[in-house]
């Protein structure tokens, strides 16, 4: 502005999408209205109820040869495949949308869905399609112990809440689920670990931060001085960082991995 001051003009847009969960209008920025490219504000408002909401079930007798396989164990099967559909060719686009229930009068397949939109493409607000995926696995292999004609998670024999339920779509060894198990643990433990390390560098930054500023009363050359601040405060972030990351590291091992903590612990002292 010709004063020197900033104005900030924020634009809202919306589009209509297909969504599995409801989106809330009521928490618009206008609630339950929506801005038109012509500024003008109009009534925008989605349904709170819906006839169906998706979900994952489960069939209750379900074999593999001899063994039952329980909830637990058909909640490892990820791979699926789209249930074929048939148009019962009476369709009729309901008038209000969504309709109370979905029959075969008040939907229509198209592609994989079944859906109450007379224009897939440019869908009225309410409109509802709906598809079923089954299970595609034809064999599982599964690292458990055997009870009866099912399985249940292995106890490790020491007492401790230590248990063990592999269960991997196709054919495996034992050894290849075990290596495969090892590998996704090593993985993970070592993402929680470098996510740890990143908490502790925001953090220890965000409390120097403050100092970042300070320089910026220095007329002129006040917000380089500010910058040269910022990179030292990293800078020592870091340095405090790594070796507080290490000592944590060191001593979740000092039970496990005495070998591997000890040596870590004493590099740090020395540092």
């Amino acid at each position: 502005n010709n004063d020197g001051s900033t104005t900030t003009r924020t634009t809202y847009s919306y589009h209509t999408e297909w969504s599995e969960q409801r989106i809330a209008s009521e928490r618009f920025h206008y609630p339950n209205e929506c801005v038109a490219s012509s500024g003008r504000r109009v009534r925008c408002e989605n349904p709170e109820h819906w006839p169906l909401e998706s979900e994952t079930r489960y069939a209750d007798d379900v074999h593999a040869g001899d063994f039952e396989l329980s909830k637990s164990i058909l909640q490892h099967l990820s791979s699926t495949k789209p249930v074929p559909l048939r148009d019962s060719g009476h369709y009729t686009p309901p008038a209000h949308v969504p309709p109370a229930r979905l029959t075969h009068e008040n939907t229509h397949v198209v592609g994989p869905y079944m859906s109450t939109a007379r224009d897939v493409d440019r869908p009225r607000v309410g409109d509802m399609r709906v598809s079923w995926r089954v299970s595609s696995a034809t064999s599982v292999s599964i690292v458990a112990q055997q009870r009866d004609d099912g399985f249940v998670p292995w106890r490790a024999a020491s007492g401790r809440s230590y248990t063990v339920m592999l269960v991997d779509e196709g054919s495996m060894s034992a050894d290849e689920m075990f290596d495969q198990a090892m590998t996704t643990n090593t993985i993970m433990a070592w993402v929680l670990r470098l996510v740890g390390f990143l908490c502790m560098l925001i953090g220890l930054h965000m409390v120097g931060s403050p100092l970042e500023v300070a320089p910026d009363i220095i007329p002129f050359c006040g917000s380089c001085v500010g910058e040269m601040v910022g990179c030292a405060i990293f800078t020592l972030a870091c340095m405090i960082a790594t070796p507080l990351t290490i000592i944590t590291i060191s001593l979740a091992w000092l039970w496990y991995r005495p070998i591997f903590a000890i040596p870590l612990l004493a590099g740090v002292g020395l540092l």
